[in-house]
Parts: C-alpha cells; sequence; structure tokens
C-alpha cells in the first residue's frame, strides 16, 4: 500500500509541458519565428509542410566553429531536464545529421548523429568523424 501511494503521488507531481509540435511546418523559413535560431551564420531552414530542410549543402568545419558542421536549427524557448522527442529523420543524399540536445551556445551542446555514407553517393566531408558509415553517435561540443 506504501509503495503504490509513492508512485501515485509521484506521478501526481509530474507535469507535462509541449514546447512546440506543428503538423504542418509554416512554408517559409524557420530562423526567428516561434525562438527558432539557425547556426552557421543565421544558415536559412525552410519549412515544407510535413518537413524542415536545410537550404544549403555545404561540407566541412568542426563542430562549434561556425562553419559548415554547425548548421542546426534549436529552439531557444525550450527548457526542460526530462524530455520525449519525437521526430522522423531522413536524408536524400550522403549528409550527416542528427537531433541537437541540451543547447547552451554555439559551442556548447550535444548531438545524437546519424554518420553520412559517404561512399554511397560520392560526398565530401559528409563523415566528420572517421568512422564507417551508416552508424549512430553521440557528440558532445565544448
Amino acid at each position: 500500500m506504501f509503495l503504490g501511494l509513492l508512485i501515485f503521488v509521484g506521478a501526481a507531481q509530474a507535469q507535462d509541458a509541449l514546447h512546440f509540435e506543428y503538423s504542418v511546418y509554416p512554408e517559409s523559413s524557420m530562423v526567428g519565428i516561434d525562438g527558432w535560431v539557425g547556426g552557421y551564420d543565421s544558415d536559412s531552414w525552410d519549412g515544407a509542410g510535413e518537413y524542415v530542410f536545410s537550404t544549403t549543402d555545404a561540407g566541412g568545419g568542426s563542430f562549434g566553429s561556425g562553419d559548415a558542421a554547425d548548421n542546426w536549427l534549436v529552439n531557444t524557448g525550450i527548457d526542460a531536464e526530462d524530455a520525449i522527442v519525437i521526430a522522423v529523420l531522413g536524408s536524400s543524399d550522403d549528409d550527416t545529421f542528427g537531433l541537437v540536445i541540451r543547447h547552451s551556445d554555439a559551442e556548447h551542446f550535444y548531438a545524437a548523429v546519424i554518420v553520412g555514407g559517404e561512399e554511397e553517393h560520392g560526398g565530401e566531408g559528409a563523415n566528420p568523424f572517421d568512422l564507417e558509415t551508416d552508424r549512430l553517435a553521440l557528440v558532445e561540443v565544448s
């Protein structure tokens, strides 16, 4: 009975807060609306109905340098210690891409990335980690 009460009290104290949700993304640049900011000299990320995409495809650089590796889109209005993120990621080429988490500034964040398949597409700079292609990696930028 005591354990059941503790579980109930813990569940009662938990609160859900929806930070953002789009059933259809705005058909415009996402940078500057609803708290969204972009890295890599505020590179443009455009909404297109069911997805958001980067309008440039530059390769190279290193994380935290402001170069092409920092082509990210983050929402500055999200401050959550425990969160659930639901995302569908896809790429039509050889790029490395992923989800940025715990972003405090351009030089301090984590990213869960999928390493692009350079060999399949002949891409240059798509694999900044020198890992085998088609791998998942957790990156700490500091």
